[in-house]
């Protein structure tokens, strides 16, 4: 279920330079089978990763998917679906980790406390917007949760021998997707170590437990040799010696409960973590003490980096890895007998509510539209702030009576201030006019004289009347419109000033000084936007770029932006149905399995 949810809520596009070196080594591994990014030239040395290999590695088998569905649509928008589909790996991961939380939850108490525990995390907290995202941090959640969950047992029976060898092995590969993984294997492994001699079998559980780590360190090791020349140096150089600047008590407090981008605004619920703890305490010790060290020396260890928030990102982060193990414990917190746990309902709605809002901003609105000049004070309330304009707009543009819509095919406006008019069409502009009960004049006054190559015609189409027309010179026209909801198009052949020595490529049509409808003496508010999206290329670094834009009112989601690009209908029209089709039917699957007896 929770696949099908980020499938729907995905935004196929890259955020950040760690994104893109990651995929661009998955690219090189999947295109040229080599770690080297791209060639820089003659005698300069190659480039590699900056970061460790293992996400690059698992995310393949998606990018050779991506890259044989890619061949179904133009070329123009291949390296977006082949880049999209791979960035279907986070999606997966998180589902998995959702569903670890679940199968250990079982083990602390019932069905229903586990469920809870598990959606609280793939739901509840910034679990779900990583999920938008090809950043490291959600592997590394799954691959710690894993190891401990693999030899936990809170009856104390010992796991078998290949439980440790695995859980060794995923606790070793975590450095080989973010070094800093790294500190948590002291904390796993005293983990292993005492519930290897719990079960009375220390010698043979604590060999298959540390053969495990030493698979995946060798290999790294190996990988740092051949590329970096030791064994101990990464891709980060001397940047992670010189990096701890901070001053620790700023990184601490700005990590959990600083306002700009501190973990409980982005994740609300994640304060019943401490009642939760507390909880699991009084049932098993041993595994409170294990979530509460990882998550601590997380914190601890990014306290004082000069970046503790992570830079570019959503929240702090550093620290999504810990989200499944502060989340675990709520299966303890909310298996306590209903009359005790009463106490709980409030404000466990109070944080429900304020988090669907907090993930509604997380998920709809491009984080990268408040880094640089116009980063706030506060990330959350910035979100919070944008998705309410958001809905206004959506409610401004399809349900409020008397509006005049400026729906597609403008180019941006070169009006001052907030000014949508004057601006060119882009050969069929689109107009919504939407009375208040009562008969309005549409006002349009254009011109095609600017046109370079020549005056083009201009055609009025409303309904089916078409009014055609050379407005040069520029021409006034006023047409009366029913009392009912109208869409008239602007309708002209276009040209490319880019052909006649203008440094301006793109398809223009005509000039529209201005467009206004009156009913009586009232004028319809006019509601558009002063730099559209649409058309925009799908090519990952112009469409970054693009979406990253402020000024663009897009929601970022893929199923928002697909319909605006340069992509024909047909191919927009096949992507949507095939990943919109196999989201929600792996969402009815999944809530079809949570009617079945749980047992």
């Amino acid at each position: 279920m929770l696949w099908g949810i980020y499938l729907l809520t995905a935004s196929g596009h890259f955020y950040a330079i760690d994104e893109v070196q990651m995929y661009s080594l998955t690219e090189a591994l999947g295109t040229r089978g080599t770690f080297v990014l791209y060639d820089p030239g003659t005698g300069e040395r190659p480039v590699y990763s900056k970061y460790g290999p293992g996400q690059s590695i698992a995310a393949l088998p998606l990018y050779w998917l991506g890259t044989l569905v890619s061949q179904g649509i133009p070329p123009e928008g291949r390296p977006w679906l082949r880049g999209a589909i791979t960035f279907w790996f986070n999606p997966l991961v998180t589902a998995l980790t959702a569903a670890l939380v679940y199968h250990a939850g079982r083990r602390i108490a019932g069905h229903g406390p586990a469920l809870v525990a598990a959606l609280s995390f793939g739901l509840g907290t910034m679990a779900w917007p990583y999920t938008q995202t090809f950043f490291a941090e959600p592997l590394q959640a799954l691959l710690w949760l894993g190891a401990v969950a693999l030899i936990w047992r809170p009856d104390g029976s010992p796991a078998s021998t290949r439980a440790y060898l695995l859980s060794g092995l995923l606790a070793g590969l975590g450095p080989a997707v973010k070094i800093q993984a790294g500190i948590g294997l002291p904390i796993i492994g005293l983990f292993a170590l005492w519930s290897a001699y719990r079960a009375r079998r220390l010698w043979t559980l604590t060999l298959a437990w540390g053969l495990g780590v030493a698979l995946p360190l060798a290999a790294l090791a190996l990988y740092h040799t051949a590329l970096f020349g030791s064994p101990l140096r990464t891709g980060y150089g001397d940047e992670g010696r010189a990096g701890f600047v901070t001053p620790f008590w700023e990184g601490f407090s700005g990590q959990l409960w600083g306002l700009r981008r501190g973990l409980i605004w982005s994740n609300p619920l994640i304060l019943l973590a401490l009642p939760g703890l507390v909880a699991l305490w009084r049932r098993d010790r041993s595994l409170a003490l294990v979530c509460a060290a990882l998550a601590g020396a997380q914190v601890v260890f990014h306290a004082s980096w000069y970046a503790w928030e992570g830079g570019g990102a959503w929240g702090p982060r550093f620290l999504p890895p810990i989200l499944p193990l502060l989340c675990l414990p709520l299966a303890a917190l909310w298996s306590v007998p209903r009359s005790r746990a009463r106490w709980l309902y409030v404000p466990t709605a109070i944080l429900a509510v304020f988090t669907l809002a907090v993930q509604a901003g997380a998920l709809g609105v491009n984080m990268n539209q408040w880094f640089g000049a116009r980063q706030p004070p506060a990330q959350v309330f910035a979100h919070l702030n944008a998705t309410g304009e958001g809905l206004t707009r959506l409610y401004e543009r399809h349900l409020a009576p008397g509006r005049v819509v400026l729906l597609r095919g403008f180019a941006p406006s070169e009006g001052a201030d907030e000014a949508q008019f004057p601006r060119w069409t882009t050969g069929d502009a689109r107009i919504r006019v939407r009375p208040s009960g009562a008969p309005v004049t549409l006002t349009v006054a254009a011109t095609t004289c600017l046109v370079t190559t020549g005056p083009p015609p201009l055609t009025l189409v409303i309904g089916e009347v078409r009014i055609a027309d050379t407005p040069c010179p520029g021409r006034v026209y006023r047409v009366p419109l029913p009392p009912v909801t109208t869409e008239v198009r602007l309708v002209s052949p276009t040209w490319r000033p880019v052909s006649v020595g203008i440094p301006r490529d793109e398809d223009l049509g005509v000039y529209v000084n201005w467009i206004e409808a009156s009913s009586g003496t009232h004028r319809l508010p006019l509601v558009g936007d002063r730099l559209p999206l649409d058309p925009v290329s799908l090519h990952p670094g112009v469409l970054r770029w693009r979406l990253s834009d402020w000024r663009i009112p897009v929601w970022d989601f893929w199923w928002a932006y697909l319909p605006l690009s340069t992509l024909p209908p047909a191919s927009v029209q096949a992507i949507m149905a095939a990943w919109g089709g196999l989201a929600l039917a792996s969402i009815v699957t999944g809530l079809w399995l949570l009617t079945r007896d749980p047992t």
